[in-house]
């Protein structure tokens, strides 16, 4: 298993990585451990797809720990670009050899997935020294968890070497959602979210499509000001926006954004209240003399009440589960959910459009 710290990875003789071939005799040396004296396997490898990883040293404990929850659903050879100083005078890469495991059944071999670790403070050679670690004839995913902007050059070399790219970088990942031809760009948000958007479409499933044309204003309360909120809270209208054929129009001081729909404006707003929880506190929607809420229940962090009052009817309240997909979860479910996403690619252009407002 892979020790979270970073100082029994990076030893002061750490391994210099002056050619692929020593990455690769490190890790047969690693799986010629996995035999025992007898010579059968105590550990099987396992490999469905590559998987590059952008981050920095100051987060390595949370990367570490995705890791490990993605390793089961996802076995890849994980090749993590750990950015930042060293203490060399020189730029260079240091690199280590690992291997991320678990045990699918008692008594059975551990089913294990090899991570190569690279550590540098120098991004110019990584889109050369990458493509030769690379596990042929398995599909290339990458999960950048970095400031998209530095270091240069380095992201778009990451997009040409994948099947996937998936951005967990803040606000600004979002200004960076194109698509290529080969490359399907996603925003981990979108899936973080997948809860509330599951029970949004829910809500409205089977209204009177006028009650939907009459939506005037979407406000969404926020529990804090930390990026994940205001992240989930641009894509719930984004998501809204792209089903409903909302277009961007205004955007104004501070969290508030007109939309234009078929035959009105859509007010949107987004307020924060203080919260020792994290996570979106409400949604409102007003529609004429409809209105539509989701609202947290009082000390607690997934459990919502559902209200739904249009001008003929107001049904009772409900409870429901709609906790936020964890980081592991969500990176699950970006890794492996379709190519081509709908949904996501009508939402995207306005999430790009109110990001620049919030940046």
């Amino acid at each position: 298993m892979c020790d979270d710290s970073l100082a029994a990875i990076f030893n002061p003789d750490g391994t210099m990585l002056a050619d692929p071939s020593q990455v690769d005799r490190a890790l047969a040396a690693l799986w010629k451990a996995s035999l025992d004296e007898s010579g059968a396997e105590v550990a099987t490898r396992v490999c469905v797809a590559n998987l590059i990883v952008v981050g920095q040293p100051s987060n390595w404990n949370d990367l570490s720990e995705v890791l490990g929850v993605l390793s089961p659903a996802v076995p890849s050879r994980t090749i993590v670009l750990l950015l930042g100083k060293i203490p060399t005078p020189r730029p260079t890469v240091r690199a280590s050899v690992s291997a991320l495991c678990h045990v699918p059944q008692p008594h059975r071999p551990q089913v294990c997935c090899e991570q190569i670790v690279l550590r540098t403070s120098e991004a110019s050679d990584l889109p050369r020294t990458l493509p030769p670690l690379l596990e042929g004839d398995v599909p290339t995913m990458a999960w950048w968890a970095l400031d998209p902007i530095a270091p240069a050059g380095l992201l778009p070399a990451i997009r040409d070497m994948a099947d996937r790219l998936i951005l967990d970088a803040g606000l600004a990942g979002l200004a960076h959602l194109e698509s290529t031809g080969r490359c399907a760009v996603r925003e981990l948000g979108w899936y973080r979210t997948r809860p509330w958007r599951e029970l949004l479409a829910g809500m409205f499933d089977g209204t009177d499509p006028a009650a939907l044309e009459a939506i005037e204003q979407v406000v969404i309360t926020m529990a804090g000001t930390s990026p994940e909120d205001r992240i989930d809270a641009v894509w719930l209208v984004a998501f809204l926006a792209g089903q409903l054929d909302w277009r961007p129009s205004e955007r104004s001081a501070g969290d508030r954004f007109i939309l234009a729909g078929r035959h009105r404006h859509i007010e949107v707003l987004l307020r924060v209240e203080a919260d020792d929880l994290p996570g979106l506190a409400a949604l409102a929607i007003r529609a004429g003399q409809s209105h539509y809420e989701i609202v947290r229940c009082p000390g607690t962090a997934g459990q919502y009440r559902v209200i739904e009052c249009d001008q003929n009817i107001c049904e009772m309240p409900r409870c429901v589960d709609a906790a936020r997909a964890r980081r592991g979860d969500a990176l699950a479910m970006a890794l492996l959910g379709r190519f081509s996403d709908g949904a996501f690619a009508r939402a995207a252009p306005v999430a790009h459009w109110m990001t620049l407002g919030l940046i």
